[in-house]
């Protein structure tokens, strides 16, 4: 009898690398119980069905996107990750390193492509097109005899996407139509459908109670207007920052520079630049201040660009978040860093610089943050990022009695 051969699983083509660049510029390195890793395999395999290949249990599977990402590790930080690679995921690598915009509408490119691919035809006699039904029959969709099928909550999923980024196109090209509040309701029922769907999918997929992933209505509604409570307790939408802090070095720096305040006059350098941004109520003689070194890739400097005054500051290390600041000014300055902090050993400094309030001490174990996004239970939060404000509003609710402060 002929042993059956194995048949290895296909070389990475372009187009699955560009999504996977993405999530590692985006996320850094997570694992493969991620909820984003999870997706991004669902994407690639849906992308082979398109393209008539095949499918197999190995194929693009998450532990395969987290080796993925560890490639992409090993050529934005050397002597980490894995090195091993095709001479494509090089060229991938090469063209976009330094621009992570263009990757960014890349990768939305290739997304709109498969979402759009995903014909109709393809999904059974009990998919319910919202276009033409109520929200209540489609959320009882969602409980029917297919309950539990990952292949019909992709298939769902990829047509509630396709309908709402279409109307939201229309929305956004400001069609007259689109302002009527019938379908501004159609829109949230929709809305509304898609997250019920996406409960159950992350349910079937990484175990998770169906009730931890909150409507996309809950926090937010169409108007822009926020939920009656945050709006008596003046909150408003500024996003959360992390900032890692584990290392010697680092926390030597925080003890230094956040924790204890610095005087910046009698640092001897000129402070033009930096009274330029600051609020001036901040006393520049007891300011706190954190520094990020930038990357090769820019990574560092698109997250900088992102962090805006009155974003919250959250630091990270020892498996929690140990403290929190108010973000008031930043500013690109290699001079104040060298004063500050001095080098590395290859010359490069902390030049992406905040000036912050005072720092408030809390104490969040990383299992809970990571509960609320959604993350791992073992996700280390070891990157500069930041959070989304949808998922900045998410932790600020369900954490405002340890960390309200911050906010208050």
């Amino acid at each position: 009898m002929r042993t059956p051969t194995h048949r290895r699983n296909p070389p990475w083509n372009y187009d699955e690398l560009v999504l996977a660049m993405d999530l590692y510029v985006r996320r850094g390195l997570p694992d493969a119980s991620d909820p984003e890793v999870i997706a991004l395999s669902a994407l690639l395999n849906r992308l082979r069905m398109d393209e008539d290949q095949s499918s197999s249990h190995t194929l693009r599977n998450p532990n395969g996107v987290h080796l993925k990402l560890c490639n992409f590790r090993a050529k934005d930080r050397p002597g980490h990750g894995m090195s091993h690679g095709n001479h494509l995921e090089h060229d991938v690598w090469d063209r976009f390193a330094k621009r992570s915009d263009d990757l960014s509408r890349a990768a939305k490119d290739i997304r709109r492509r498969v979402v759009s691919s995903a014909s109709r035809e393809t999904l059974d006699h009990a998919v319910v097109d919202m276009r033409r039904t109520g929200r209540d029959e489609s959320m009882s969709s969602l409980s029917g005899p297919h309950a539990g099928d990952p292949k019909r909550a992709s298939d769902l999923a990829m047509t509630l996407i396709r309908d709402t980024a279409d109307l939201a196109s229309a929305i956004y090209a400001g069609d007259p139509k689109f302002r009527a509040q019938a379908t501004l309701d159609e829109f949230r029922g929709r809305l509304d459908g898609l997250s019920a769907l996406l409960r159950q999918v992350r349910q079937e997929l990484v175990g998770e109670a169906a009730n931890q992933i909150p409507s996309p209505m809950e926090s937010t509604s169409l108007d822009g207007r926020h939920d009656e409570p945050d709006q008596a307790r003046g909150i408003d939408s500024h996003k959360l920052v992390i900032f890692p802090c584990a290392d010697a070095g680092s926390v030597k720096h925080f003890n230094r520079t956040v924790r204890s305040p610095v005087d910046l006059t009698a640092l001897g350098l000129n402070l033009d630049q930096l009274s330029e941004v600051l609020p001036a109520n901040y006393v520049i003689s007891r300011a706190r201040v954190w520094g990020v070194m930038p990357r090769r890739t820019g990574l560092n400097e698109t997250r900088f660009k992102q962090c805006a005054a009155d974003d919250i500051a959250l630091f990270t290390g020892g498996k929690q978040v140990f403290s929190g600041a108010i973000i008031r000014a930043k500013l690109r300055s290699p001079e104040l860093a060298r004063a500050l902090w001095h080098t590395n050993a290859l010359g490069s400094t902390w030049e992406l610089v905040f000036l912050l309030s005072e720092p408030v001490e809390v104490q969040v174990p990383y299992e809970v943050l990571s509960k609320i996004l959604g993350y791992s239970s073992k996700f280390a939060f070891r990157a500069f990022s930041i959070l989304s404000e949808d998922a900045s509003e998410r932790v600020r609710k369900a954490l405002d009695p340890a960390i309200g402060q911050l906010w208050a």
